[in-house]
């Protein structure tokens, strides 16, 4: 894996269909609140996907059945944290899931169904 570039605090990783690596990063305070990084596995080349919005402490990632990225960040809203999910080429974020019964998730995993833990 590549070492640099816009890591600040990676946490949890995932790999798309291709390939690719991608890092949830939560970020840090010099460098501001976390981000979805994209390694290319061949070069180590990082490319920031997604990056504030939603996020606030990214820790974990997992891709769904149609391709898109859900996070997990445990100080999304407001500290509560939530799901977030992220299309990998445009980067934009879609609430998943806020508040309710998550206190600090701090993973995120997909059952065969699609459902999400």
């Amino acid at each position: 894996m590549s070492s640099g570039g816009f890591f600040d605090n990676p946490r949890g990783s995932a790999l798309d269909a291709t390939g690719a690596i991608f890092i949830a990063d939560s970020g840090s305070f010099f460098r501001g609140p976390g981000k979805v990084i994209r390694v290319d596995p061949a070069t180590g080349a990082q490319t920031i996907v997604s990056s504030g919005g939603n996020f606030e402490f990214p820790l974990a990632l997992v891709f769904d059945a149609a391709g898109q990225i859900l996070v997990a960040d445990e100080n999304a809203f407001g500290g509560a944290g939530g799901i977030i999910r992220v299309d990998p080429l445009s980067g934009a974020q879609t609430v998943v899931s806020l508040e309710g019964n998550f206190r600090l998730p701090l993973g995120i995993a997909l059952g065969l169904a699609g459902d999400i833990f």
